[in-house]
């Protein structure tokens, strides 16, 4: 449930729940799937940290999320054995990752304009003197206006059980 001043404000999506705990390290389990030419891929994040830096007088958050994911499936022509193709679905994963966050919270201000992510608590503890001076309107102007800088570096580890994808099993019967 969201909350702002002790009022019930509605509930977060499925999606936004699980980017919330993302940008929180708080994911334990969960599945992501991303949608590629002729399927999809399905992945298990793990070990997921997010570093959140607060920048007050820009106001301006940086997040960086790092960690590992596994391959849990695949639907479409793709072979886990191609080096360029692993770095590509890298890369593909880790900008699926960014918009989630960013999407998450674009929407989540929007629908509820509350502070579900603690990034009011950051700015006390990074610079509570500039904090002090905002803190009446924090909602009013700060907030609205908050700029979200999203990095993601998680490593894809293992194959899980894809056998090389299904060119590869192509290839090979």
């Amino acid at each position: 449930g969201v909350f702002k001043d002790n009022k019930f404000l509605g509930y977060l999506t499925e999606e936004e729940s699980k980017t919330l705990n993302l940008i929180r390290g708080d994911i334990k389990n969960t599945i992501i799937n991303m949608d590629i030419k002729d399927g999809f891929v399905v992945f298990e994040p793990n070990n997921i940290k997010a570093s959140i830096e607060a920048t007050p007088k820009e106001n301006k958050i940086k997040i960086t999320i790092s960690g590992l994911a596994k391959v849990k499936e695949i639907t479409g022509l793709m072979d886990l054995n191609n080096t360029k193709e692993v770095e590509k679905l890298q890369k593909d994963f880790n900008i699926l990752t960014e918009e989630m966050v960013l999407n998450t919270f674009n929407s989540i201000r929007e629908k509820y304009n509350t502070d579900v992510f603690k990034f009011r608590d950051l700015y006390y503890k990074t610079d509570y003197k500039y904090f002090n001076k905002i803190e009446s309107n924090w909602y009013e102007e700060v907030f609205p206006n908050l700029t979200l800088e999203v990095t993601s570096e998680i490593e894809l580890y293992e194959k899980g059980n894809t056998l090389g994808g299904t060119k590869y099993e192509r290839k090979n019967k």
